[in-house]
């Protein structure tokens, strides 16, 4: 069972693309078996370095970022619409790498996205990203963008990313 979000209309600035891509554009729902190849692998230890229901990206990414002058580049592009734009979250590049999750523009409050956890299977690693919707609750009026960026050991492996969708509850009962 899969949702589908169009992003046929999405050009991702040339700046980024080397070390982003347009968020995929079938997501996983909750409970789904993973995709095919994916083994549950070794953890990776994985901390939230910055998350943040409000960025400017305008459209769904997936990052990997391995170099300081690519995070510079980032989150420019996060943080542009501010004046001024606060500072970078400090990163130590030399150590390991951020993967950065964005959840593209939703018209309400009540959205989120987290990366749950960061995993090696092989030859790659699988970041698991789960989009929470605000299900049938009552949210607030207000445009939110929401990112999630963790810190990883540095890994010169290919990244996927494996996509969730988490409804909230029905709040009309």
């Amino acid at each position: 069972m899969y949702a589908q979000i169009d992003t046929a209309d999405v050009h991702l600035p040339v700046e980024l693309s080397a070390f982003c891509r347009r968020g995929t554009t079938s997501m996983r729902q909750a409970g789904a078996p993973p995709a095919a190849g994916h083994q549950a692998g070794e953890p990776v230890p994985a901390s939230t370095l910055y998350k943040d229901p409000h960025i400017y990206l305008g459209q769904p990414v997936r990052c990997v970022v391995r170099r300081e002058e690519d995070w510079v580049t980032l989150w420019s592009a996060i943080k542009g619409a501010e004046s001024p734009p606060p500072p970078l979250p400090p990163f130590d590049f030399d150590r390991g790498m951020l993967l950065v999750a964005g959840m593209g523009p939703r018209p309400t409050t009540g959205y989120s996205i987290e990366i749950l956890e960061v995993r090696r299977t092989g030859a790659e690693l699988v970041a698991v990203v789960v989009q929470h919707t605000p299900g049938g609750c009552e949210v607030g009026m207000g445009f939110t963008e929401p990112v999630h960026a963790v810190a990883v050991p540095h890994d010169d492996a290919p990244v996927a990313f494996i996509e969730k969708i988490r409804d909230g509850p029905s709040c009309r009962e």
